[in-house]
């Protein structure tokens, strides 16, 4: 693993309650806790470059229906892996770990497809061709019907002189299923939505679709920044202004 990140420091961090990674790592495990509520009967769980496992093995450990679930942590770290196996040992849930690279469509063999998935802490790490191909193949994972658990990356972000690089944002449940439904549009609203759809090559339905995912998508990180400027105060304007440059939603100062 020469040249790689080392990763037995880098789990380190999670000591720290106040680091990144531990505010990351209770929001991921807020939102399984719903997913695991969501379902009843058996669940199969699958986690892609899983780590130690923590995020899933200590939400297990706390529930008493955990011997419903079967999951499978997968994990290239051997180091890293075998710590995720001694962890599995103490819940009731059938927890089984790969040594083996997430990459590769072997390795998931006889776990997909499942209800809930989790692709966390991948994005930062691959390259832009590579997080395509991810977000592309993800649903192959997915049995209709699942949660799929992505995130998000955002600027780094800087309040009261200390910096939060890294930061992720959980993005929207994402729901493989199709939900057929029928709405009501006042007429002139339906006109230029099917205008919208018209002049992008795309039908109404698909159109609707990916409004509806982008306005949850925008509330799901409107409540991330609100828990985020509760946790650590405000961002300044500076702080905004930033953002936005390194967003291109504004243009670069000409003075600067």
């Amino acid at each position: 693993m020469s040249g790689l990140r080392d990763y037995e420091q880098w789990h380190r961090r999670y000591d720290d309650p106040n680091s990144d990674l531990s505010w990351r790592l209770r929001t991921v495990q807020g939102y399984l806790r719903q997913a695991l509520d969501r379902y009843t009967g058996p669940i199969r769980m699958l986690s892609c470059c899983s780590g130690d496992g923590r995020d899933v093995l200590e939400v297990l450990a706390q529930r008493s229906d955990a011997e419903r679930v079967s999951a499978v942590l997968v994990e290239a770290h051997p180091v890293i892996a075998d710590r995720a196996r001694r962890s599995a040992a103490a819940v009731a849930a059938h927890v089984e770990v790969r040594t083996a690279d997430a990459g590769v469509t072997d390795t998931y063999l006889g776990v997909v497809p499942a209800e809930v998935v989790l692709l966390v802490g991948i994005f930062g790490n691959i390259s832009d061709t590579d997080l395509a191909r991810t977000i592309a193949t993800a649903p192959a994972l997915c049995r209709p019907g699942a949660t799929r658990r992505t995130a998000v990356h955002l600027p780094a972000l800087t309040s009261g002189g200390s910096s939060y690089h890294g930061m992720c944002a959980p993005r929207y449940d994402y729901w493989v299923k199709v939900d057929k439904m029928s709405i009501s549009l006042d007429a002139e609203l339906g006109d230029a939505v099917r205008d919208a759809a018209r002049r992008t090559g795309k039908g109404l339905s698909s159109w609707l679709a990916e409004a509806a995912e982008t306005k949850l998508r925008a509330e799901a990180l409107g409540q991330f920044l609100d828990e985020w400027e509760r946790e650590h105060g405000p961002l300044t304007a500076a702080e905004l202004e930033r953002a936005e440059r390194e967003l291109g939603l504004r243009a670069a100062d000409p003075a600067a």
